[in-house]
């Protein structure tokens, strides 16, 4: 059986911010920006949306494993072999502003 790779990863969301983003802060968290009100998992499936689509990695591929209900998620996504890789795919490996 082969193995897969799994990336864990922490994400502070603010969701009805009006805007789609993703920042680092000078601390090195990683916030999401999303539309969506936190109700009815609104919220949480646009994360999951637009992980995806910056990602370039199936929805099917990365699941919210803690904080469903809370701002701060941690989020299971399959494919991903460093973290240096995430921040590439999302456009944050030469950012030059820290939010």
């Amino acid at each position: 059986m082969a193995s897969r790779n799994f990336m864990k990863i922490t994400i502070k969301v603010i969701p009805r911010s009006g805007r789609q983003l993703f920042s680092l802060t000078k601390e090195g968290v990683l916030k999401c920006y999303l539309q969506s009100p936190p109700e009815g998992g609104r919220a949480n499936k646009e994360l999951i949306d637009q992980l995806s689509e910056a990602l370039d990695i199936p929805r099917r591929a990365m699941c919210i494993v803690q904080g469903a209900t809370s701002r701060t998620k941690v989020v299971e996504i399959e494919g991903l072999v460093s973290i240096d890789e995430v921040w590439e795919r999302l456009g944050l490996g030469l950012q030059k502003t820290i939010v």
